[in-house]
């Protein structure tokens, strides 16, 4: 039932997610999440061009092409994120909150 998931090399970074916000669902597509401990992260989905960045820091973490063009779901982030070597990492199910500010 789940897919066998091959990274680039040994994962190097591990974001414990503790909350994911959907801020735009297409053109791009922008997620805003948070580790356990505050730190706060985003992608985003550009032209089948994705990146994941620490707000805090600039640092981007991951930066790649996905199959997607300019939409996706958290469970794409998440599978694409392991191809880029992040491990996005939840303890359970986390509900991605969809409300527009």
């Amino acid at each position: 039932m789940y897919e066998k998931i091959e990274p680039k090399k040994p994962f190097i970074t591990v974001i414990h997610v503790d909350s994911v916000k959907l801020k735009c669902s297409g053109f791009p597509t922008i997620f805003e999440f948070t580790d356990t401990e505050g730190t706060e992260y985003y992608f985003r989905l550009s032209g089948y061009h994705g990146i994941i960045v620490c707000k805090e820091t600039d640092e981007w973490l991951a930066d790649g092409d996905m199959d997607e063009d300019d939409m996706c779901d958290w469970d794409d982030v998440v599978k694409w994120a392991m191809m880029e070597c992040v491990l996005l990492k939840t303890d359970g199910f986390i509900a991605v909150d969809r409300s527009y500010e």
